[in-house]
């Protein structure tokens, strides 16, 4: 499992004033990202980590004692509700079409450089 959390990444990348200085970031680039998440199953081990701190638990009811089915998309299950579950379910995540690589490389990238990405740059709208 990957030892870096996104809070250990923001707080590296702080400049003296307390905000990230985008000339003077210290976090990892992003080739070193894409080596990080080599693939979807280690993204979603990481953001699992990063969301979830406390340990897995149903986002539905909150239940702790949950299992791991072999489904591949919702590989957990959550025996006081019935219902299954991964990772994005709960999460501002769970609707978007964007696999756990993705969010991984978006959230370290934003935790990183918070003001260096201005939030139109992302969307792509330019004023």
């Amino acid at each position: 499992m990957l030892t870096l959390h996104y809070t250990d990444m923001s707080k590296q990348a702080a400049g003296a004033k307390g905000g990230p200085d985008s000339s003077k970031c210290k976090g990892p680039s992003l080739p070193v990202l894409f080596g990080m998440f080599s693939d979807n199953q280690t993204a979603a081990e990481w953001l699992e980590w990063n969301v979830r701190p406390d340990g897995r638990m149903c986002p539905q009811c909150g239940y702790k004692y949950t299992r791991t089915t072999k489904h591949p998309s919702m590989p957990y299950y959550c025996s006081e509700c019935d219902k299954r579950f991964n990772v994005k379910i709960g999460t501002v995540m769970e609707h978007s079409g964007i696999g756990y690589w993705g969010w991984a490389i978006a959230t370290c990238l934003l935790a990183i450089h918070s003001r260096a990405y201005p939030a139109h740059s992302w969307v792509g709208i330019w004023k």
